[in-house]
């Protein structure tokens, strides 16, 4: 089991590690919200959610006690100064987050020693893991005929036809990000019935990223520029469109390589036995 957070500068601290040990947490405990009218349910939602993580810091001597106290501090304030959000991860599973109050008891007679109350609010509400589907041109070099290859994740080179599936473990439609890379012309790719597709010139060492949880498009630059491109959709088709569960079929003209993220979202992480 792996339980550890991640802020906006990709710093991480590991809370199963020493000197940091999980006592009890809350996190997989969820509520739906509900509305009514005339005595019936219309709608369910998700409000915006406190969970508490209790931690006990243990070290051999003061200097690293305090040395770890500290590096709380300065891991969750980055976020939360900047007001952005960090990732706490349970095994490969995250949920967006900050951690904005740490509650300490010191009182011990054995030192040094703390158990520390975390509480961390979130408006995602949803616990997230990415399942990533690479998809390479033919023009690659890499055409040996159309071969699978057992890796992580499904590892596809020379479909001549352009034509393969991305899956969706989940029960019902998750988002997606779609990383798309240059060199391209007016770059589609066609999953189920849905065609993304946005009409621009995407150079080497360029790429574009259409991701549907967040409604965002952007051309990223070699310099690393982000240039919003929404309006250069294919206006035919709905570009921040999830995909159904099941096996989805994608189709592309093959002259570009691309990237398929689906995000895999949960209520609560998904339990999983260690053995």
């Amino acid at each position: 089991m792996k339980v550890y957070y991640v802020n906006s500068n990709n710093e991480q601290i590991d809370l199963l590690s020493a000197p940091y040990h999980i006592e009890e947490t809350d996190f997989f405990n969820f509520e739906w919200s509900y509305e009514t009218e005339n005595r019936r349910v219309t709608r369910f939602y998700r409000d915006v959610e406190t969970k508490k993580v209790s931690v006990d810091i243990f070290s051999q001597n003061q200097k690293d006690f305090y040395s770890a106290l500290n590096r709380l501090v300065e891991i969750f304030d980055v976020d939360n100064v900047s007001n952005v959000k960090g990732k706490l991860f349970y095994n490969d599973y995250y949920i967006e987050c900050n951690i904005f109050k740490n509650q300490k008891d010191m009182k011990s007679y054995i030192l040094p020693y703390a158990k520390l109350d975390l509480t961390l609010v979130t408006d995602s509400t949803k616990w997230i893991k990415e399942d990533t589907y690479h998809f390479y041109s033919s023009g690659e070099g890499r055409k040996t005929g159309t071969k699978k290859y057992s890796y992580k994740y499904p590892y596809v080179y020379g479909a001549s036809e352009g034509q393969m599936t991305v899956r969706n473990i989940g029960v019902v439609e998750n988002d997606i990000l779609l990383r798309i890379y240059g060199p391209a012309q007016d770059p589609a790719i066609k999953i189920g019935d849905n065609l993304y597709q946005i009409n621009t010139t995407l150079e080497a060492n360029e790429r574009l990223e259409i991701d549907t949880m967040k409604k965002k498009a952007v051309k990223i630059t070699v310099h690393g520029d982000e240039i919003n491109v929404f309006n250069d959709r294919n206006k035919d088709n709905r570009l921040y469109i999830p995909i159904p569960p099941g096996t989805n079929i994608v189709v592309w003209n093959n002259s570009f390589s691309f990237d398929i993220v689906v995000y895999d979202a949960r209520s609560e992480p998904k339990w999983e036995s260690d053995e």
